[in-house]
């Protein structure tokens, strides 16, 4: 996910969760509506579920840069079985 140019002083934005899936699959689904409206995302594993042996299993986090978190959410609140934050 690039959130753009930043010297090496500066630290870029820390991504914002906007959503979670149970499982890879859900997360790739949910990445793909993000990407067709043009916002970037990153997939992350929940601490809970971060075992190399889970492979696909498990939840995930879904990602975006914070000046694009609230487009993806109205986005995302149009679809449905879309799990948000808090949930």
């Amino acid at each position: 996910m690039r959130l753009g140019r930043w010297s090496r002083r500066e630290r870029p934005p820390a991504p914002v969760k906007v959503a979670w899936a149970r499982n890879l699959a859900e997360a790739e689904l949910i990445e793909g509506l993000l990407d067709s409206e043009g916002i970037p995302c990153l997939i992350q594993r929940t601490a809970a579920a971060d075992v190399p042996d889970f492979l696909a299993a498990g939840p995930r986090n879904i990602l975006v840069p914070a000046s694009a978190a609230g487009k993806a959410r109205e986005i995302l609140e149009r679809g449905e079985g879309v799990g948000l934050p808090g949930e």
